[in-house]
């Protein structure tokens, strides 16, 4: 197995996979060149991918994009880090892969001097499960809808901020 770390550029083989895995084409890397991409490769099989922003940048891109998404997160005087686009390819699942990525991400935000990082993931999930396993702490509970392109509400979910303190 192959770990690659490298900030973010434009990979169409990247974004084929996250979209494969979300099932859906979006925009996945928030500030290019800002975004540290850890990526878990076994014989040029990408089996995992994981991303990883400074919280100084996470907030202007919030502040450019989406003013009021900034009160989802907790900011702290101290140095952090937001992870997000976190996943596995579905032919892996299950076989541990994940904890090695998000234990490679953590030895990475350990390594860049950050003191915490923080994550959103589904509320009762598996991710939950693993990141409760890994040390993260239950913050708080966010409620948000996924809106279609006429503007409709398509889906209500419930997103937990979890906390590693490093």
């Amino acid at each position: 197995m192959i770990i690659k770390i490298f900030p973010y550029k434009k990979d169409l083989s990247y974004l084929k996979f996250l979209e494969d895995n979300f099932g859906e084409k979006k925009n996945y890397c928030l500030l290019e060149n800002k975004t540290i991409v850890i990526n878990i490769v076994n014989q040029n099989n990408l089996l995992g991918t994981i991303c990883l922003l400074e919280n100084n940048h996470l907030m202007k891109f919030l502040e450019n994009s989406n003013p009021d998404a900034a009160g989802n997160f907790i900011f702290r005087a101290a140095k952090g880090a937001h992870i997000y686009n976190f996943t596995v390819d579905k032919k892996y699942r299950g076989k541990k892969v994940g904890k090695k990525l998000l234990n490679v991400c953590m030895h990475v935000v350990k390594k860049l001097g950050y003191e915490y990082c923080h994550s959103h993931v589904l509320e009762d999930s598996l991710s939950d499960s693993m990141f409760s396993k890994l040390g993260f702490t239950r913050e708080n509970v966010i409620q948000t809808e996924t809106r279609n392109k006429k503007d409709l509400i398509s889906g209500k979910r419930e997103l937990t901020n979890m906390t590693y303190w490093v």
